[in-house]
């Protein structure tokens, strides 16, 4: 749907408070700190963990190779290029008909299936705002999967076309026992699961984790992060929230989380944009009008239970605008956020929901 900055939300001020407690960590096997990091979904993914039951790297790394396999757009194999390459769409072995009990039975299928009914739900939560059927306008506007190519002279006709092929109630799901078909309504629709496969991968990995009997643990991908438990001060996780600057370095913080037993997932459009004729158009794409959002957020931050929900509701309200997504976000109890609005002069205002920490 909408391409996100590689790093938005970072971790490292946990990475110092981290160094200090590794020593007397090491001399206990029970609090055995391990810390693991990689390449995915073209940025990388960093963990730390404590304990644990011989959890294996390799592991996480197949269940990111299979989650990448089902919804990465730029795998021109892998299953929502498959559905977005044809002109009808895809069939899939039905994953309800197994009993999914752990990550070790979890197939492609499964993680398409999965990322389908997710976004289903949160197309409706948002009122439309988070929409994967977006695709086609993140093409034109230069930031999928097709060449990268910034718009000089915007088409309004054409974007209206690519409207018309927009909207994720197009997509029609028939399953039986065995199967489900998802089928295009028109050969141009086409999915993009950008805006939450990072937080859901963040999900699967942790539930890895726990299932290895790890109670304290923090995994981030891509600066989508989720924590069990505490970190190894025994103090709850500190997540750092970029300063939306794009000359600011990733070590400069506009405010600091703490987390615990909590999904943070940030967006803005500070980092990821293209400039013509002194105009700014950024990666965050409207599915209502086919436009670059333009309003006065810069980022946007988001708590919740699950990583997928917090990215999801984050590229929304980026949509959305300061009113609406604040509004949205206080209208649901599973949910907190903080703002980021600025001025020409470089000033920042921080705006929280009522229980945001």
């Amino acid at each position: 749907m909408y391409a996100k900055p590689l790093i938005k939300t970072i971790f490292w001020c946990f990475m110092i408070c981290f160094l200090s407690a590794c020593k007397s960590g090491t001399n206990n096997p029970s609090k055995t700190i391990t810390k693991w990091s990689g390449k995915t979904m073209g940025t990388s993914y960093h963990i730390t963990f404590i304990g644990g039951n011989e959890p294996q790297q390799a592991r996480i790394d197949l269940l990111l190779k299979d989650i990448n396999q089902a919804v990465s757009t730029y795998i021109p194999q892998s299953l929502v290029s498959q559905f977005n390459q044809s002109s009808k769409g895809l069939s899939i072995s039905n994953p309800q008909s197994q009993t999914v009990e752990s990550t070790e039975k979890m197939s492609i299928d499964y993680h398409f299936y999965k990322n389908v009914a997710t976004a289903a739900s949160l197309f409706t939560e948002t009122d439309r705002y988070f929409d994967p059927s977006c695709m086609p306008l993140v093409n034109y506007w230069g930031f999928g999967y097709t060449p990268k190519k910034a718009i000089t002279q915007v088409d309004s006709a054409k974007i209206k076309e690519i409207l018309t092929f927009v909207g994720f109630e197009k997509l029609q799901i028939q399953s039986n026992k065995d199967s489900i078909h998802y089928l295009k309504s028109q050969p141009d629709f086409e999915l993009d699961f950008s805006a939450s496969a990072k937080g859901y991968a963040v999900d699967i990995l942790l539930q890895y984790l726990m299932e290895k009997q790890v109670k304290h643990a923090l995994v981030e991908i891509g600066g989508e992060t989720r924590t069990i438990g505490n970190n190894p001060q025994g103090l709850a996780w500190k997540i750092g929230i970029n300063t939306p600057d794009p000359n600011a370095q990733f070590n400069d913080f506009e405010y600091i989380v703490p987390m615990q037993n909590k999904a943070l997932a940030s967006s803005g459009n500070y980092r990821n944009f293209y400039e013509v004729n002194g105009q700014k158009y950024g990666h965050e794409i409207s599915p209502i009008n086919g436009y670059p959002s333009q309003n006065e957020l810069l980022s946007v931050s988001i708590i919740a239970d699950h990583c997928s929900m917090a990215d999801a509701y984050a590229t929304a309200a980026m949509v959305m605008g300061l009113e609406k997504a604040k509004k949205l976000v206080e209208a649901h109890d599973h949910i907190e956020g903080l703002f980021i609005i600025g001025d020409a002069d470089g000033n920042y205002e921080l705006i929280k929901t009522s229980n945001f920490p």
